[in-house]
């Protein structure tokens, strides 16, 4: 993972919002925004879900446990085998036999142009793999690497991407199986130069919309002692195991008289508490986390915005892009719901216990008609011709919420949940491309906290790659917290703010109005880590070891801050406890390259070039084109007097990153060398 850009699998559409300037000579893009939305975000009483919601004995606090889904199975047999056809039920799984693509023999080559990789799916005597090569010129392969699929995320309903678990660690791989078209391709995220490999990390953000309830290590922020398969009863219902023990002890309840209280059932829940538990994975974007609070945290019955809020920028001619799990939002801008925000909710035309594959259109039509009269009335109102309508099948859905690719996932057709007269404009390919960038929108809240709007902004800049002016506005909302509000949170927001400017001069203040919240002991493992490296920026190594300490010892599995604390002590001349660590690191985490890199050469430093030569070698065939691994090979064989060798590789290097400076200086050594 890269720590200065850790790019996620979403992309981002735009909404429709109310604009609320800041202040007066704020410059055109520092215009923020808050989504007024009505459907997400108002004509609602927070408190009055928030006491609803806590009527349900087994959500209240964490006592009560989970049982998993076969165990619901043993009296809901009937619902169960329904809702194991639905794309919930069928969201994840071992491979091979979820898997909806072929694996009797080799599949499509898939072209990577930007690393000048190639893949392939295939199936051997151990399991089915995915292979990473490379040709060169000649055609013959100079790079080959074997990774085997271990799980499957996605129903198959559009996708099918692959997961792969190593010392636990689950990371996605670098195919998709695009099942609508029946195709093989790089996954979403992965096109346009972005491919990570075999090394993007499964994060609790991403398993937690696509599973059960994962038992995830609390030391790793991607390794898991035990992985259910799909999405079970309980994330809508909440834990079962005060319903099953109150059952089993005789203790019915006649529902027909009113609620059992012993575990939700989503209808008895208000509209808006309904729609909260679908937002919860179908409002997809820059989700923050309220203080002290993690994606685990929500359960039916609560309201959303008590556990993370989301955000989506806003950009010029970018209305009509909409990403995947966008339906509550793009089902907000329809006019259908302007007058009446909360009369339709997502259980109005979905059933979550049947699949949409075997829901006749006339269900959908049927709400329709709830409100514009039977469908006899419908049709002598509809604008559209009867051979038009005759095309449809007088499927109001299909004119009126038609299918589209969407902006961050390719390949795949979706519902618009977008209701709305029919127009010539197209797929949203055939759009304009965005334009600038005018704010971010709060879709489940009506007026965000001014730090949780800097945390928006600070990831949207960092996690989701967005425009570095974000920055300013992060600085902007930060200033508008009260003095008498500066808590460890917002001390936590100015550090990360401080880390992505590069800006080591301003941790001073910090440390001197803050003191006892910025000393390691009470700092998280990221603000921790990110204080490390705003002194290590400052050679100031001795100071940034115990906050990089405190990084390792609340996540000691992240290889990126064992890695980060060894070189730390290599630059306070502890080269043996350096040493010990990365080979510690990588028993721990055998792919991970750069532990590889750099244990080569504190090796060399050692006088020790066989074992420099070992570590380069198994870099190299993880990751060929690993640029800290190929210029430490280079300095190996200046070091063996091998220059033929050594400039070999400085050309391997400039073919790969023309006009590297670093290749460029060494070819001027080799070639001036006597």
């Amino acid at each position: 993972m890269n720590l200065q850009s850790r790019v996620f699998l979403c992309n981002f559409a735009g909404m429709r919002v109310r604009w609320i300037l800041l202040a007066a000579g704020i410059p055109l893009w520092l215009i923020l925004a808050w989504c007024s939305n009505p459907e997400l975000v108002a004509h609602r009483n927070l408190e009055e879900d928030r006491q609803q919601g806590r009527l349900f004995r087994n959500i209240a606090g964490d006592s009560v446990g989970y049982v998993g889904k076969e165990v619901c199975r043993s009296c809901h047999a009937e619902i169960y085998d329904s809702y194991m056809e639905t794309g919930m039920g069928r969201s994840w799984g071992l491979a091979p036999g979820h898997s909806k693509a072929s694996w009797t023999g080799i599949s499509t080559v898939v072209y990577d142009k930007y690393l000048d990789m190639h893949y392939q799916s295939i199936r051997k005597e151990e399991g089915i793999f995915i292979q990473e090569f490379r040709l060169d010129e000649q055609g013959d392969t100079v790079h080959r690497r074997w990774e085997k699929v271990d799980m499957v995320v996605g129903s198959g309903q559009h996708t099918n991407s692959h997961i792969m678990v190593r010392d636990g660690k689950m990371c996605q791989m670098p195919m998709t199986f695009y099942t609508q078209d029946g195709r093989w391709d790089l996954p979403p995220g992965f096109e346009n130069g972005n491919n990570s490999r075999f090394a993007r990390p499964i994060e609790a953000e991403c398993i937690n919309c696509h599973n059960a309830h994962p038992s995830q290590n609390p030391g790793s922020a991607n390794q898991y002692y035990a992985v259910p398969q799909g999405i079970d009863c309980e994330r809508c219902h909440g834990p079962g195991a005060l319903h099953v023990r109150e059952k089993q002890a005789g203790r019915i309840i006649d529902t027909s008289m009113g609620p059992d209280y012993s575990i939700v059932n989503p209808k008895r829940l208000t509209h808006a508490l309904q729609n909260d538990l679908c937002k919860r994975c179908h409002l997809q974007g820059n989700a923050v986390l309220m203080e002290g609070r993690s994606f685990t945290d929500f359960k039916p019955g609560m309201v959303l915005s008590d556990v993370f809020s989301v955000f989506l920028p806003r950009h010029q001619n970018h209305e009509d892009y909409f990403i995947m799990a966008s339906h509550p939002d793009r089902l907000a801008q329809s006019p259908c719901l302007k007058q009446q925000p909360l009369a339709m909710r997502c259980i109005s035309c979905h059933n979550p216990h049947r699949s949409v594959q075997k829901t006749a259109a006339l269900q959908y039509n049927k709400e329709c008609y709830s409100c514009h009269g039977g469908s006899a009335a419908r049709e002598a109102r509809c604008a559209a011709p009867a051979s038009q309508r005759a095309i449809k099948q007088n499927n109001c859905v299909a004119c009126h919420m038609p299918k589209s690719g969407s902006s961050d996932i390719p390949h795949v057709r979706i519902t618009d949940h977008k209701i709305q007269i029919p127009t010539t404009k197209g797929d949203f390919q055939s759009l304009p491309p965005k334009g600038v960038l005018l704010g971010l929108a709060s879709l489940n809240e009506d007026k965000p906290e001014p730090l949780t709007m800097a945390k928006a902004w600070l990831q949207y800049v960092e996690r989701f790659e967005g425009e570095k002016e974000g920055l300013d506005s992060a600085m902007a909302w930060l200033n508008k917290v009260p003095h008498g509000g500066r808590n460890a949170g917002w001390v936590d927001a100015m550090i990360h703010l401080l880390y992505l400017k590069q800006s080591p001069k301003e941790l001073d203040p910090l440390m001197k109005d803050y003191p006892k919240t910025m000393v390691p002991q009470s700092a998280s493992a990221w603000m921790a880590y990110r204080i490390a490296e705003l002194l290590s920026m400052r050679n100031q190594h001795a100071e940034a070891a115990p906050y990089f300490l405190q990084a390792v010892r609340l996540l000691p599995l992240s290889s990126d801050f064992q890695l980060k604390l060894a070189l730390n002590e290599y630059r306070l001349a502890r080269r043996q406890s350096a040493v010990q660590r990365l080979e510690n690191l990588i028993k721990q985490d055998p792919l991970y390259v750069p532990a590889y890199a750099n244990l080569g050469y504190l090796y060399l430093l050692e006088g020790n070039p066989k074992k420099a030569g070992i570590c380069y070698e198994k870099a190299l065939r993880l990751d060929p084109d690993h640029p800290q691994t190929l210029l430490n090979a280079v300095g190996l064989q200046l070091h063996l007097k091998k220059p033929l060798e050594a400039d070999r590789l400085v050309n391997r290097i400039l073919k790969r990153y023309p006009g590297d400076p670093r290749a460029l200086a060494l070819r001027v050594q080799i070639r001036n060398s006597p």
